[in-house]
Parts: C-alpha cells; sequence; structure tokens
C-alpha cells in the first residue's frame, strides 16, 4: 500500500519534493520513538553526518541513539555514532560519557574506512547478496556527506 520502497534511490528530490511523508522501519522508527520527549528529532547516517553536526551546532544538550539490528547494536551505527560525536567534540561539545568515548573510539578515521566500515558490515554484507540494486544501495549508504542536509531524510 506504500508507493516507495526502502532504497534510497526510490527517493529522489524531484519524486519527493513538496510532499509530506509517511515512513517506516523496523529499527529506525523504533530508534525515533525512543527519543519521543527530545524536542528536535533528525535521522542521521554516514550520508549526511556533517549535515547532523551542523544541525546540531545550537543545541545544548545532543543524545545520539543507534538504531540497531532487531534490538541489537550494530557495528556501522555505531561507528556512525562515534562518527557525529566526534564532530560534536570537535565543536565544543562536551561528553564524560563512557558510551560517547566507546563509540568515537569505533569511528572510521576517514571517507574511505566510513566506506569499508558500511560494506563490510553484516547488515552490508547480507544486503550485497540480494541483488545488484541493494548493492547500490550500500555503496550510497557506504558515502560520507552524500547529502547536504538532514531534512532531506
Amino acid at each position: 500500500g506504500f508507493d516507495l520502497g526502502n532504497s534510497p534511490s526510490e527517493y529522489s528530490a524531484a519524486r519527493v519534493a513538496g510532499r509530506t511523508l509517511a515512513f517506516a522501519s523496523t529499527n529506525g522508527s523504533r530508534a525515533m520513538l525512543a527519543q519521543i520527549g527530545c524536542r528536535l528529532r533528525l535521522l542521521g547516517a554516514f550520508v549526511n553526518a556533517s549535515a547532523v553536526v551542523r544541525a546540531c551546532a545550537g543545541a545544548s544538550h545532543v543524545r545520539i541513539t543507534c538504531a540497531g539490528d532487531r534490538g541489537q547494536l550494530s557495528s556501522e551505527d555505531l561507528a556512525c555514532a562515534g562518527w557525529i560525536a566526534r564532530g560534536l567534540l570537535e565543536r565544543g561539545f562536551v561528553s564524560g560519557s563512557e558510551d560517547t568515548r566507546f563509540a568515537i573510539e569505533q569511528a572510521p578515521a576517514d571517507a574511505e574506512a566510513v566506506h569499508h566500515a558500511v560494506v563490510v558490515a553484516p547488515h552490508g554484507k547480507a544486503l550485497a547478496l540480494l541483488g545488484e540494486q541493494y548493492q547500490h544501495d550500500v555503496a550510497f549508504c557506504a558515502t560520507l556527506d552524500a547529502l547536504d542536509s538532514c531534512e532531506s531524510w
């Protein structure tokens, strides 16, 4: 009953501009619901990580929640959380959290390492085995800052 599926390539600007989107995902929806009390909730991934960091610049408090996979933490989510947390710390945010420090330790060093982290993650490998379209989706999701806004999600 939905017009679009789960592939990022289906959400072109021409197709979704000026429309209200209702999107549900097994893991992401739960993560968003877990933050229901937050004033602003953003969807972040490697593809828009710098935009997320910029959008949080004026905030006094930022909470990062990993969507995970079926209730379990996923390596690519942890790596992305660390990338975003490191970007926030570079902008002056302060955190004494052990979880934050651990996530930052898992963050890739650069765009090439981001790509590797996503492609070799169990979920990335599983999707790639499903066929060419999924391989393109994994490659897109492994691209650092492919999108320049949070509003695109």
